[in-house]
Parts: structure tokens; C-alpha cells; sequence
């Protein structure tokens, strides 16, 4: 797992191997991550970012902070910035308002956010390990948090999560608790127990996956093995014929 407090913003991961795109001259959108129930990263500038019609106002409420952007460029992309918050269990409302329209999410907490990045033993859930039914039974963890992210890899950076790949911030329960990955609930679970503070899971865990997966293009060139590896993944890539492979 990776530890969101090394990372300015979620931006960096979640603009990486995911699929979307921007917003029509009418719509007001956030990025797919944030959702009602969702954990932020404490004691880091806070970062909420989305889209709409380029050249509209928006303002954003979180508790009773403010900020105003205003959406630019074609894709008409907006970004506020927060100043960092200790950890937080009691839930706020994230308000997102432009023109007429307005999105609203509540319940959200600022604590520890980490990336659950794995293959399928990372993936395995909870309600299939022996006797999963006794954990799951006290899974009562209010301050545990997950999202996950369904597979839609891709080969270029992308800006957003597709809404159908995407499951919204889901609060732990006995009910909620098997859907976890194992590993997840296990180490966010205990965690949680022993900081106090609220954890949040971005489960991003895929069969097969790779560490490379996780970082971002540019950062390729800093080191001369891993600018050789980007290369020839370039040149691999231009070079594969889907209908060969087919």
C-alpha cells in the first residue's frame, strides 16, 4: 500500500491508467473520487477538482470554508485547494455549486488515505476467507472507509474515472465488510484502532497489476533504468497489433 501523505493530492494516481473526460458547456462535475462517505488526507492542502463550462464561476464549500474557481481551457477543468486539516471524525458537507446547479456530498472525514496497489491476493475479499462470518460480524467501523475502483486500464493518462467503474465511498459494516479485499480491511481495520483517526481505502487492487502502474509518466525520466524501461514500453506499445493478438 501507498500512503497518500507522500502525495500532494490524489490527482497524481488517479490521472494515471484511468479512463473519462471532461465536461459539456452545461455540466458540473466533480472527479469520480469524490462522493459522499469519502475519507480526505489530513495535515496536507486539501485539492477538489472537476469540470464545467469553461469560463463559469464555481464555488466550493467544505464545513464552512469557501473557495471560488473558475473553469478554464476546453475541457473547461476547475481546481480549489484547501488549507490542511487535522484529522477530523466528525462528517462534513462537500458542496460544489455553479449557476444553477449544485453537487452535494456528505458525511466526509479527513484521516489517512492509502492506496491498496496488488494483484489478486490483494484483491481476495473479505467474505471468502475462512470463516469470514465471525470478522465480518463485528466489522462495525464507522471511521473505515473504502472505495473501489473497477478494471479500466489504460494506456495514456487519462483525467477521470468512468462513473460505471467507479463505486462510491462505502462506510464499513457488518453488512458492507465482506466486500473489502481481506487485506484492506485487515490492516485499515486495525489501524484505524490504533491511530484513532479515520482511514480511507482506495482499492485499486488487479490481477497481474504492476508497481508501474503507479507512476506517473514523467517521473520515468529521472532515472536512467527506469527511462530505458518507459522506452522500450513506448516502443512495445506502438509496435502491438490488437487484431494480430485478437
Amino acid at each position: 500500500m501507498v500512503n497518500m501523505r507522500r502525495i500532494r493530492s490524489l490527482s497524481v494516481l488517479l490521472a494515471v491508467g484511468l479512463c473519462g473526460g471532461s465536461a459539456g458547456p452545461d455540466t458540473l462535475k466533480t472527479h469520480g473520487i469524490f462522493t459522499s462517505n469519502m475519507v480526505l488526507q489530513r495535515d496536507k492542502p486539501i485539492v477538489v477538482w472537476g469540470w464545467a463550462g469553461p469560463g463559469q464561476k464555481v464555488s466550493v464549500r467544505f464545513g464552512e470554508e469557501r473557495a471560488e474557481a473558475t473553469a478554464g481551457g476546453g475541457a473547461g477543468r476547475w481546481e480549489v485547494t484547501f488549507p490542511a486539516r487535522p484529522a477530523e471524525a466528525t462528517g462534513r458537507k462537500l458542496m460544489v455549486t455553479s449557476g444553477d446547479k449544485t453537487i452535494e456530498m456528505d458525511n466526509i472525514l479527513v484521516g489517512d488515505v492509502w492506496v491498496m496497489n496488488g494483484q489478486s491476493n490483494m484483491a481476495f475479499p473479505l467474505a471468502k476467507v475462512h470463516e469470514a462470518d465471525m470478522e465480518m460480524a463485528a466489522a462495525t467501523v464507522p471511521l473505515l472507509r473504502r472505495v473501489d475502483i473497477d478494471p479500466n486500464e489504460s494506456e495514456k493518462p487519462e483525467t477521470d474515472i468512468p462513473a460505471a467503474k467507479l463505486k462510491g465511498w462505502t462506510v464499513c459494516t457488518p453488512q458492507t465488510a465482506g466486500d473489502f479485499s481481506a487485506i484492506g480491511y485487515v490492516f485499515g481495520s486495525r489501524l484505524q484502532q490504533a491511530l484513532q483517526v479515520p482511514i480511507g481505502i482506495i482499492d485499486n487492487a488487479r490481477g497481474g497489476a504492476a508497481i508501474e502502474s503507479l507512476v506517473p509518466p514523467h517521473k520515468f525520466k529521472e532515472h536512467p533504468l527506469a527511462a530505458a524501461y518507459k522506452a522500450d514500453l513506448d516502443r512495445r506499445i506502438a509496435a502491438f497489433d490488437e487484431d494480430a493478438a485478437v
